[in-house]
C-alpha cells in the first residue's frame, strides 16, 4: 500500500527546478554554439576571400607563364630571323669572295683589263689576293671558312714555306699572316685524303681549330700561332728530307700557344717546339720518329700516355717545366732516356725536382784562350763596350805556371791611359722556364789581386727585347799588398730574364790589378 502511494506521489509531482551549478553548464553551452555559429558565419566570406585569392593567384601565374612564352617566342623568332640574315650575309661574302679570287687567278689578263681590278704582276696579284682572303676570315662562320680554306687548298694558293730564303720564290707565295681561321675544321675522308707540303701559317688564330687524318710534308711553320684546343688527331707529320736538315729551325711550332693541344695517335717526325706552351697538351698515343727537339717550352700536365718512341727516335727536352706531366709514366720513354735516345738538361721533374746546368756561364772567364802578352791582342769572348772611352785588359803572364788556379795568363787592369773594361753577354734562353719560376739565383765569384782603388762589377738581365729589368753594382776593394781574394757575389735572377751582361772595370787608378777565375753560376733558390 504505501509503495503504490509513494509511485502516484512521484507520478504527480511538480519538476524540480535546476541548482545554480547545472544553470552554469547551461549558459556555457549556450555560449559555446554562439562562438560555433559566429564562426561558422565568419569562414564563408573567409572561404570566398581565399578562393578569390587563389584564383588571382593562379591567374596571375598564367598571365606570367603566357607572357614568358611570348617573349622565349619572339626571342625565338628574332634569333631566328637574325641566324637567317647572317646566314644569307655569310653566303653573300662567300659567294663574292670565290667569284673575285677565282676571276683574279683564271680570267686572262685581256679579261682583267675589262675590269677595274688589274695587277700589274704576280706579287700585287698576291697582295690583293691576301688582303680579301684577311677580310672574307673576319667576316664568315667557322662553316664557310673551312670551305674558304679547302678553296685555297685545291687552288693551290695555301701558304708554304719557301724553299730557299731571300730569294724571288718568295714573291710567288701567298702570305696569310694574321688569318682567322678559329674553328675550321680539316678532316681527311675515306674518298679523299688531305696532304699539305710546306705549309705556313705564320701568326694565326687556330683556336679550336681540327686538322684530322691530314699529312704535313716536307715540313710545316705556325711560328707566333695562337693554337689552344687544336686537334691534329691522327695526323701524320712526315720526316723531312736531309736537305732541309740546314732550315729544319725555322719549321714546326716556334712560340706557339698550344695548350690543350690534341695529339692523339699523331705521327711526329723532326719537330721543333721551341719556346711553346704545351701545357694540357695530349700526346696519348702519338708516334715520335725521327728528331723532336722540345726547347723552352712549358710541359705542365702533358699527357704523354701510351705514346711509342721508335728505335731510331731521338728526343731532346732542354729548358722545360714538366711539373705533373705522365712522361715518365710511360715505359717507351722510361726506355730511351736510360740508352741516351731522350735527353734532358734545364728541367723540372713531374715531381718537383730539378735537374740544372751547373756549369761556368762565363766563357774564358780564366784568359787562357789565346794566352798572349801582346797588346791588343785578341780576348775570345769578351766584348769592349765603349771602345771610345775604354779599353781592353792586357794579358799578364803567370811566373808561377805550377799554380794550377790561375793557370798560365790572367787579365792585367792596371791603368795606364784610360778606364779599362770587359764586357760579356750570357744568353740565359736555355733557362727561360726554369728562370719563370721565380726560384733561381745566380753566384758570381772572381779571383782579383788589386793595390788600392777599386774594381765595378755590374750585372744587367735584360728581356729577350733586351730591355733593361734589373741592374747590380758591387765594388771590389784594393789591398795595400798583393794578394789573390776570391769575391763572392750572389742574388736573385728577375723573372723574364733572357740576357745577363757581367761588365768589370776600372779607372783612374794606376796602380797593379790583375783578376782571373771569373765564374758564373746559375743555381736553384732554396
Amino acid at each position: 500500500m504505501y509503495r503504490r502511494y509513494r509511485q502516484a506521489k512521484q507520478k504527480n509531482s511538480v519538476p524540480i527546478l535546476p541548482t545554480s551549478s547545472s544553470s552554469k553548464e547551461v549558459e556555457r553551452k549556450l555560449k559555446h554554439l554562439s562562438w560555433v555559429n559566429i564562426a561558422l558565419n565568419a569562414s564563408i566570406p573567409l572561404m570566398i576571400g581565399i578562393v578569390t585569392v587563389v584564383i588571382t593567384v593562379r591567374q596571375q601565374q598564367l598571365d606570367d607563364r603566357r607572357q614568358q612564352q611570348e617573349r622565349e617566342l619572339d626571342d625565338r623568332r628574332y634569333h631566328l630571323e637574325h641566324e637567317q640574315a647572317d646566314e644569307l650575309h655569310y653566303q653573300d661574302v662567300f659567294k663574292t669572295y670565290i667569284t673575285d679570287i677565282s676571276n683574279t687567278i683564271f680570267k686572262q689578263p685581256q679579261q682583267q683589263q675589262q675590269q677595274q681590278t688589274t695587277f700589274i704582276d704576280n706579287k700585287t696579284k698576291l697582295a690583293y689576293i691576301k688582303s680579301q682572303t684577311l677580310v672574307a676570315l673576319n667576316d664568315l662562320d667557322w662553316k664557310r671558312k673551312t670551305r674558304l680554306f679547302l678553296f685555297l687548298y685545291e687552288n693551290k694558293l695555301l701558304p708554304r714555306i719557301p724553299l730557299e730564303i731571300h730569294t724571288s720564290n718568295m714573291n710567288q707565295l701567298l702570305d696569310l699572316t694574321g688569318a682567322n681561321l678559329a674553328n675550321i675544321t680539316i678532316e681527311s675522308s675515306t674518298y679523299k685524303s688531305l696532304r699539305f707540303d710546306r705549309l705556313s701559317l705564320p701568326s694565326a688564330d687556330l683556336t679550336d681549330a681540327s686538322f684530322r687524318g691530314t699529312t704535313f710534308a716536307d715540313g710545316v711553320s705556325f711560328h707566333l700561332s695562337i693554337m689552344v684546343n687544336i686537334k691534329f688527331t691522327g695526323s701524320i707529320f712526315q720526316c723531312l728530307n736531309r736537305y732541309q736538315e740546314d732550315i729544319q729551325t725555322s719549321l714546326s711550332f716556334q712560340e706557339t700557344r698550344l695548350t690543350r693541344a690534341a695529339f692523339q695517335n699523331t705521327q711526329l717526325c723532326d719537330i721543333l717546339f721551341s719556346e711553346t706552351d704545351l701545357a694540357y697538351a695530349n700526346f696519348s698515343g702519338a708516334q715520335f720518329k725521327g728528331i723532336t727537339k722540345i726547347f723552352s717550352t712549358n710541359l705542365i700536365f702533358t699527357d704523354f700516355r701510351h705514346a711509342e718512341v721508335f728505335p731510331h727516335a731521338s728526343i731532346h727536352i732542354m729548358d722545360a717545366d714538366m711539373t705533373g706531366a705522365s712522361i715518365f709514366h710511360n715505359i717507351e720513354f722510361q726506355k730511351a732516356l736510360n740508352d741516351g735516345r731522350l735527353q734532358l738538361g734545364n728541367v723540372i721533374f713531374p715531381n718537383g725536382t730539378w735537374k740544372i746546368d751547373t756549369s761556368n756561364l762565363i766563357r774564358n772567364g780564366d784568359a787562357e784562350l789565346n794566352c798572349s802578352p801582346e797588346v791588343g791582342s785578341d780576348i775570345y769572348f769578351w766584348l769592349n763596350a765603349n771602345p771610345e772611352d775604354a779599353e781592353y785588359p792586357t794579358i799578364s803572364i803567370n811566373e808561377n805556371f805550377n799554380d794550377i788556379r790561375f793557370g798560365k795568363c790572367y787579365y792585367n787592369f792596371t791603368v795606364i791611359r784610360k778606364e779599362i773594361e770587359l764586357v760579356q753577354l750570357i744568353d740565359m734562353t736555355n733557362f727561360s722556364c726554369i728562370v719563370s719560376r721565380s726560384e733561381v739565383k745566380y753566384e758570381l765569384m772572381i779571383d782579383a789581386n788589386c793595390i788600392n782603388g777599386d774594381l765595378s762589377i755590374r750585372l744587367f738581365f735584360s728581356n729577350k727585347l733586351i730591355e733593361t729589368l734589373f741592374e747590380s753594382e758591387s765594388f771590389i776593394n784594393g789591398t795595400e799588398e798583393l794578394q789573390w781574394i776570391t769575391h763572392t757575389y750572389t742574388g736573385k735572377i728577375p723573372v723574364n730574364t733572357r740576357h745577363i751582361r757581367v761588365s768589370i772595370s776600372r779607372k783612374n787608378y794606376a796602380d797593379v790589378c790583375y783578376i782571373d777565375n771569373i765564374k758564373l753560376y746559375i743555381r736553384r733558390d732554396t
